[in-house]
């Protein structure tokens, strides 16, 4: 009977030995079949770093580095050139760092579509014109579109002077409670930018605590897609189902989804509420005259609703673009001084009047010094595609399937296309600067068929806001050498945020 009990754990203990000995086995057998793949030797052809077995390029890739960005896009480009490829485990991803390289992939969208990275997103933005493809795409485009016509500024520059106007009495109130002391500016040109749009792009504002709970969410839930797309163990939903991220990410996407289905109830309400009481005074003729007219300040929550109720995250990319820009204005007094010289110029010294329509395209020094802002720093410094048939470029085969990733910041940062990159020189957007440069040079707004709609939008927001904050206020540094390390995420954040020293602007004499 002993020796029946021995010879039984003897066969479990060979069989568990075999197992143990067959599964590393099959698992080298594996590797090795997958490295001699066409798809691997394809793309190890293309210059990168040395890639370990298994991990591949994941110790070399730390998004927690405040130098991210400027090793990928700039110290990683000059030793193995515009494009090159890294490995996140078994998956590989090639990197484009030139105008020229990324006019070929996104002029197109025969050769690309989005990432699978972005699934990360669909529990958040559902089924939205920013998730999907194809001619759901096109049509959820076609929809949004004729709400970001120049024909609607005319309404949207009144609340864009109301928000910017009430940051600038902000501002005063700061300086005189807290003179000469340095103050975060990057939550009240969120809080502006975030206030804009609630009101630009879904008709209403919101209370104060409702929008911080908003923003808390919003910047949580980009800081978990984040990791998701650096960590692949976490790209599979199994694993990351298991984890706490889950149920902090579903927290977070609850919580947005309120606020945002709020938005659209009360945004419907409303219209219904206008529609009825404007039938009841006036007749049917009237109506359909100035029907326009009644709808056109809110013309793109409107279509927004139609397409989705999720697109918000426009206020992030100009809130970023907003802290940038006084960062670097304080840095260098003498472009702020050339700014209020025009301000001072186009208002003939009135530090109150609001801006019109006419005065924007007066702007021309500020929107020089909004452009440098946005190549040194853009708000969104990359995009993730992903190749639907193979694609030969700069001489390297990349198959279908293959993640693409073109980094605007190394285009930005090019110094053959701008001589000493790193400088603050928003003369390289003068007219006479700006000829022959190549026109996937400067893309702060993405390009191709797929590029940002709201660009003009964005760019008048903040023409007007910085003529409203800049003649009433000034910017300062206390620290020369602050950080300028940014937060690696969806946007390029100010990882320390902007601490900078305001006080009142005074009158000329």
């Amino acid at each position: 009977m002993l020796s029946a009990l021995s010879n039984v754990k003897s066969l479990q203990t060979e069989t568990i030995l075999s197992v143990w000995l067959i599964l590393p086995a099959i698992a080298i057998f594996y590797y090795w079949k997958w490295s001699r793949s066409r798809t691997v030797r394809l793309l190890n052809a293309i210059p990168g770093p040395k890639a370990l077995p298994v991990l591949g390029n994941l110790l070399d890739l730390n998004v927690y580095n405040e130098d991210f960005y400027k090793d990928m896009g700039i110290d990683w480009v000059k030793m193995y050139g515009p494009i090159y490829r890294i490995w996140l485990g078994p998956r590989p991803i090639v990197i484009l760092a030139s105008a020229e390289l990324v006019q070929k992939l996104l002029s197109s969208s025969k050769y690309c579509t989005q990432s699978s990275d972005y699934s990360h997103l669909s529990s958040w933005l559902g089924n939205s014109m920013f998730m999907t493809t194809g001619t759901h795409w096109k049509n959820r485009r076609r929809i949004v579109r004729p709400g970001f016509h120049t024909q609607n500024f005319d309404s949207f520059i009144d609340i864009f002077n109301e928000k910017s106007s009430m940051c600038a009495e902000e501002f005063e109130r700061i300086v005189e409670a807290k003179p000469d002391t340095a103050i975060d500016v990057t939550h009240l040109m969120t809080k502006c930018a975030l206030n804009i749009i609630c009101e630009t792009a879904m008709g209403q504002t919101k209370q104060e605590t409702e929008k911080e709970v908003y923003l808390n969410n919003m910047e949580r839930f980009c800081q978990i897609f984040t990791e998701r797309v650096h960590r692949p163990w976490l790209s599979n939903d199994w694993i990351y189902k298991m984890s706490s991220l889950r149920r902090e990410c579903d927290r977070c996407v609850n919580a947005l989804h309120a606020f945002t289905n709020k938005v659209a109830r009360d945004r419907r309400e409303m219209l219904e509420r206008c529609t009825n009481n404007y039938s009841d005074h006036f007749p049917n003729s009237v109506i359909e005259d100035e029907k326009p007219h009644l709808t056109s300040r809110f013309a793109i929550v409107d279509r927004l609703i139609e397409a989705s109720s999720r697109q918000m995250k426009g206020y992030d990319t100009t809130s970023v673009a907003m802290a940038w820009f006084l960062y670097l204005i304080a840095k260098h007094p003498e472009n702020q001084q050339l700014i209020v010289d025009e301000l001072d110029s186009v208002f003939s010294g009135n530090r109150e009047r609001p801006c019109t329509i006419q005065d924007v395209p007066e702007l021309k020094y500020m929107e020089c010094c909004i452009k440098e802002t946005l190549r040194l720093y853009p708000s969104v410094p990359s995009l993730m595609r992903k190749l639907i048939q193979d694609v030969e470029l700069d001489g390297y085969t990349i198959p279908a399937g293959v993640t693409i990733i073109p980094i605007f910041y190394a285009i930005h940062h090019n110094p053959c296309i701008y001589p000493d990159p790193e400088a603050f020189k928003p003369e390289r957007f003068f007219p006479e600067n700006s000829n022959g440069r190549h026109p996937f040079a400067f893309i702060p707004f993405s390009a191709g068929p797929r590029n940002c709609l709201g660009q003009k939008y964005a760019m008048m927001e903040l023409k007007v806001v910085f003529a409203n904050l800049l003649r009433r206020v000034q910017f300062s540094v206390s620290d020369p050498a602050m950080s300028d390390a940014a937060e690696i995420g969806m946007t390029l954040k100010p990882k320390y945020g902007v601490r900078l020293i305001v006080s009142k602007r005074l009158n000329k004499v």
